[in-house]
């Protein structure tokens, strides 16, 4: 094997499914990997067009190409691959094409606005871990006015139900109504019904939460389509927001 055929397993995995790098490495090192019938070991390179790669006794097959999309997702969609309680998942409305693609995150059932999803394992990885700091951006109607010292509060880190929060940005998008206004928040790790809380926490109730805004991605980008396959450029952007 020559060095100009060869890649590292862990990246290969990565390139050719949905599992990050790192998850990878836990499988190769739990002995769930094997490179042509023998257990797979740590930074162990491999010619993709010769070497049989299984995980699970399931072959990694080289993608035929990496697939991104932007999705618009309405509001009671659950985004997950399965639901329990039978419920209308994202993939239940996906093209049969797309269905293999992973999702980068989620948006909660009662709320709406962009999602991606991918072929690449890593840049799933990359997208939604927090030390990459990647900003997510939402408008969120809510039912009342706070005050922007309470929002400057916020953004300076609070403690809710246990957890510490601290969005990049919160403020006052619009508020033109007299009893209503529109928040825009900025964030870098999603923790859990984050928004929700805040909002709570603040003594209003959100009315509509939307995500138009994942790195480089705009929610804009779809126009009136509710979903968009990513060109190059797009894909190359994004990537070179997490160093991929």
């Amino acid at each position: 094997m020559t060095d100009s055929f060869s890649i590292r397993i862990h990246k290969f995995i990565a390139n050719n499914t949905a599992i990050s790098r790192r998850e990878a490495e836990k499988l190769i090192t739990n002995g769930y990997v094997n490179v042509n019938d023998k257990k797979a070991i740590i930074g162990q390179k491999i010619n993709p067009n010769k070497d049989i790669v299984m995980i699970k006794n399931k072959k990694v097959v080289i993608a035929k190409q990496e697939i991104t999309i932007a999705v618009n997702k309405e509001k009671g969609i659950i985004v997950s691959k399965n639901d329990p309680q039978k419920r209308k998942t994202i993939y239940d409305i996906l093209p049969k094409k797309y269905k293999p693609l992973v999702h980068i995150g989620r948006l909660d059932k009662n709320s709406e606005g962009l999602l991606l999803l991918t072929t690449n394992g890593e840049l799933c990885y990359r997208l939604t871990h927090p030390k990459y700091e990647i900003e997510k951006e939402y408008l969120v109607d809510i039912s009342g006015i706070p005050d922007p010292q309470s929002l400057l509060k916020i953004e300076n880190g609070i403690e809710i139900d246990g957890n510490y929060l601290k969005p990049k940005l919160i403020e006052i998008n619009n508020a033109s109504e007299p009893h209503a206004s529109q928040l825009k928040f900025i964030l870098t790790e999603g923790k859990k019904r984050e928004i929700r809380k805040i909002v709570q926490y603040l003594g209003f109730q959100v009315i509509k939460l939307q995500r138009v805004r994942l790195g480089n991605i705009y929610i804009q980008h779809l126009g009136q389509d509710r979903l968009m396959e990513l060109n190059n450029k797009q894909i190359l952007e994004l990537k070179s927001t997490v160093n991929l």
